[in-house]
């Protein structure tokens, strides 16, 4: 077949119809089952509009579909993004390409995209305001094809990612519900003395001789305090003027 067959869309969108129901016939004869029904029944549904079935099951088709059906010299036409493809194809739809098995080439390079998915995702989750997402884990991203952009961009750490893609909005790591959506950060320690120090209004260094773990618990930050090893570990290393034997009786109490 010449290469100049695909610069025809007619025939792209002839092609995509035939193998379509080329793999629903497949799958009707149970040749599709186990892995690829599952991920059809996870992947597909939840987008309303005309056919949203048709276009929902194009989630779980692969590249070795079409290479296995004469159909690679047309995904090569759109550099191998089946995304790209069925956009220009299926127009009328509202593709989402974190959805697909492969996101196009550096898709999670660009922080638009990043924002787009966070803001369904969001919606997904039922969240209505910035504050909702400290209550967000590791895993709602692995379950909602969101994996590989934290994994990969973010240390695995959700809190990396919505600094970046909500910078009007501070978020606080030790807010968060869940540890696994901080992951791990070597200046953690630095932001969160900065952090007491604007909450509980310390404007000298005489003024740390006054807080206690009453006062740390008030604000939400006792229990990071502990787990990066107490109060006066931290002062020592962020703020080595503060007076640390008088402060370390008082922070006893």
């Amino acid at each position: 077949m010449p290469q100049s067959f695909w610069n025809d869309i007619g025939n792209q969108k002839a092609f995509l119809l035939w193998l379509h129901k080329e793999l629903s016939n497949q799958q009707k004869e149970g040749k599709r089952k186990g892995r690829k029904a599952k991920e059809n029944e996870k992947r597909g549904g939840g987008e309303e509009g005309v056919n949203s079935e048709f276009y929902e099951s194009w989630y779980t088709v692969t590249t070795q579909d079409f290479l296995k059906n004469n159909g690679q010299g047309l995904l090569a036409h759109y550099a191998y993004s089946l995304s790209t493809l069925l956009s220009k194809v299926f127009p009328e739809y509202k593709w989402l390409p974190w959805k697909f098995n492969l996101t196009p080439k550096g898709y999670w390079s660009d922080a638009g995209n990043q924002k787009s998915y966070l803001e369904w995702l969001g919606k997904r989750l039922g969240y209505n305001s910035e504050e909702d997402w400290y209550k967000v884990k590791l895993k709602d991203f692995t379950e909602n094809f969101g994996g590989t952009l934290v994994k990969r961009h973010y240390q695995g750490s959700p809190y990396f990612l919505l600094r970046k893609a909500f910078p009007e909005f501070t978020y606080h790591p030790w807010k968060f519900a869940h540890s696994s959506s901080v992951g791990s950060r070597s200046d953690l320690g630095a932001e969160l003395v900065t952090y007491i120090e604007e909450t509980l209004g310390i404007k000298s260094d005489s003024d740390w001789n006054r807080i206690n773990h009453k006062q740390l618990r008030s604000v939400g930050v006792s229990s990071t305090v502990t787990k990066l090893g107490g109060l006066v570990p931290l002062l020592r290393k962020h703020r080595s003027r503060v007076q640390l034997e008088e402060l370390s009786r008082t922070s006893e109490s």
